[in-house]
């Protein structure tokens, strides 16, 4: 299931950033010679008017071959992409990113309108909020609620402890509950994001910072919030727009600490360790899934804004250069541009996978 999960996520991705391609070109009324999901072997393809629609054995991507835009391509006519304008080449290539910041922003606010499970705190003032429960944000490390088994996302259902129950769901009566039962063990019911229920006993321990007792947890007050239409769209465009610049400043972090050698690429998630995270979010439910799709999207659309061979990033650095110089690039050029930047990204995702696997063995 998790791998079925992926592979639709996956589809939904690339079909939308490579639609976008598609549809601007054909704005542009560039000829689109094929649409295509994967990359070779073929599996099966389709002709439809001067488009093949193919299927390809490799998902790890797709493409959109348009005439022309290869510039070692001397047969292209009037509909091909090096015949039109620098500013038309460059609202094509564009149109995949775009295709994919639209495309988290739609399925943020479909979010909250079936319902996101938000804090409290932060829901809008129109929200409606319900199934609201204590739920574990952080757990401190070799604390005893990590050595016990408490997990982030975890429901605290009620407290136990030697004479008395707890059920309140406010963070600040949970701790105060757990700090004035000193030396006793208590006894946590909680239900998993996944929803599997579990039994914990846990003995609170004294922290000098905190100056009480504690188990070693971020509690807040976490509810389903839904929105109505227009506020769901208002609220998903500035959550993208939030995963947007987030996302910018970890890629910029990264290659800052590149180049001065710092960075660690086992922090990298490649296709088997997404894989991973879908599964875990599709297993925790229809929000988490939708979020996380929403934020490998955003991921996706910035990576391709890189200006390294065979992103789309690279592609506008040449049709800016080109711009600037007033004449084409040599095509030998672009050539040996975009072979770098094949074996480039073919080289970082068995790097990336062979990590990912490493972490799951």
């Amino acid at each position: 299931m998790t791998i079925l999960t992926f592979f639709v996520v996956l589809l939904a991705l690339v079909l939308v950033h490579e639609f976008g391609h598609f549809i601007a070109a054909k704005w542009a009324k560039m000829k689109v010679e094929e649409f295509a999901f994967g990359f070779p072997p073929r599996l099966f393809s389709k002709k439809y008017g001067e488009t093949e629609y193919s299927f390809n054995a490799l998902p790890l991507g797709g493409y959109v071959k348009i005439s022309g835009e290869d510039p070692r391509d001397v047969s292209a006519g009037e509909g091909s992409f090096s015949k039109k304008s620098r500013i038309k080449q460059a609202i094509v290539v564009l149109a995949g990113v775009i295709g994919n910041l639209l495309f988290a922003w739609a399925v943020l606010s479909l979010v909250f309108l079936v319902g996101a499970r938000l804090s409290t705190d932060a829901a809008p003032e129109n929200a409606l909020i319900k199934d609201v429960s204590l739920v574990v944000t952080r757990v401190l490390e070799d604390s005893p609620a990590a050595l016990s088994g408490v997990e982030i996302g975890d429901r605290i259902m009620a407290i136990r402890g030697v004479e008395d129950f707890y059920e309140k769901t406010t963070p600040e009566d949970a701790s105060a509950f757990i700090s004035a039962r000193a030396e006793k063990p208590l006894t946590f019911f909680l239900k998993s994001a996944r929803g599997k229920e579990k039994e914990l006993v846990i003995l609170p321990y004294y922290n000098e910072e905190a100056g009480k007792k504690i188990i070693g947890v971020s509690l807040d007050e976490v509810g389903t919030v839904t929105l109505p239409f227009f506020s769901s769209v208002i609220e998903g465009g500035k959550l993208t727009a939030r995963y947007t610049l987030l996302t910018g400043e970890a890629i910029l972090n990264f290659f800052k600490e590149a180049f001065f050698g710092k960075a660690e690429i086992e922090n990298l998630t490649g296709p088997v360790g997404v894989a991973g995270l879908v599964g875990k979010a599709s297993s925790a439910g229809l929000s988490p899934l939708l979020v996380l799709t929403a934020i490998i999207s955003i991921n996706l659309a910035l990576f391709n804004l890189l200006p390294l061979p065979a992103l789309d990033g690279g592609r506008l650095l040449f049709i800016g250069i080109e711009s600037l110089i007033r004449r084409p690039i040599a095509p030998a050029v672009y050539g040996v541009w975009n072979l770098m930047g094949f074996f480039l990204i073919i080289g970082l995702v068995l790097i990336v996978t062979y990590h990912d696997l490493v972490k799951i063995l």
